[in-house]
């Protein structure tokens, strides 16, 4: 116990070690303040001390890596969605537009836009219905015709799906950022077994949506069969569109930005 006297009454008044607050006297029901000033500069040095402790967790490299995740989450998208993946052009001006699983048909004056199973499933009827028991030149034409839009099918379903796998690898990535900023900071509590894990995926998860994204625009890039077999085919040209282009250079820096920021964090 500690005994100080009253500012009001001047009073002998008995108070515990550690009391500190607001108190009202027993004698003369003055109120005053006992302690408070050394409790206020405690909890302001607590409070520096932890802000202080964040910062050093947090490496502002960290942030570049964090932005990176939202934007290779964007740009997967985009190649989900994208119409462009191949272009093929007659006299300057584009005429077909190939998606992963679309064809985009320009005419004078409007766009038509067809399902590349669709085509397939069409092509595959008129052939078995004319050139199953038949065998002729008119046949073979057809039957060249078919495999290639479905060459074009298969291809586009290939990096579709390798797609998918990169968005769902990247949600994964994005989330394990989430959850080591959270822990880092002092906000969620995890075990240091899952922490690692989790660590680990933050970590490697853009190399891998790298390695797959560079590896799907190469098989497609081989398996498309360009604007051979097109009526009209020796005037036509044919182009990658900037979506293939975009995402092999974003796959090749990805890797490098993420080896840079384990290094400096």
């Amino acid at each position: 116990m500690v005994e100080i006297l009253c500012p009001h009454c001047e009073g002998e008044i008995e108070l515990d070690d550690d009391a500190s607050g607001e108190f009202e006297c027993p004698l003369c029901d003055g109120e005053f303040e006992w302690n408070m000033e050394e409790n206020e500069d405690l909890e302001s040095e607590i409070e520096s001390s932890n802000n202080n402790s964040i910062a050093k967790l947090i490496h502002p490299f960290e942030w570049i890596g964090h932005s990176l995740s939202i934007v290779t989450l964007v740009i997967i998208i985009i190649c989900l969605s994208s119409n462009s993946w191949y272009n093929i052009s007659a006299d300057g001006e584009d005429i077909m537009s190939f998606g992963l699983t679309e064809a985009e048909v320009s005419g004078p004056g409007e766009t038509a836009t067809t399902d590349l199973s669709t085509i397939v499933e069409e092509q595959q009827e008129y052939y078995d219905n004319y050139c199953v028991e038949n065998s002729n030149s008119g046949c073979d034409e057809m039957k060249e015709g078919l495999d290639y839009w479905k060459s074009w099918r298969t291809s586009g379903l290939i990096l579709n799906i390798i797609l998918i796998i990169c968005l769902v690898t990247c949600i994964i990535g994005t989330i394990s950022r989430l959850v080591v900023f959270l822990s880092n900071i002092g906000t969620i509590e995890l075990p240091d077994t899952p922490h690692a894990v989790i660590d680990i995926a933050k970590k490697f998860t853009p190399f891998i949506v790298s390695l797959l994204l560079l590896a799907g625009i190469i098989i497609y890039i081989i398996m498309i069969p360009g604007t051979q077999l097109m009526s009209g085919g020796d005037g036509l040209d044919g182009s990658y569109g900037i979506i293939v282009w975009l995402t092999m250079a974003y796959s090749a820096i990805l890797p490098a930005l993420t080896k840079l920021e384990i290094d400096l964090t």
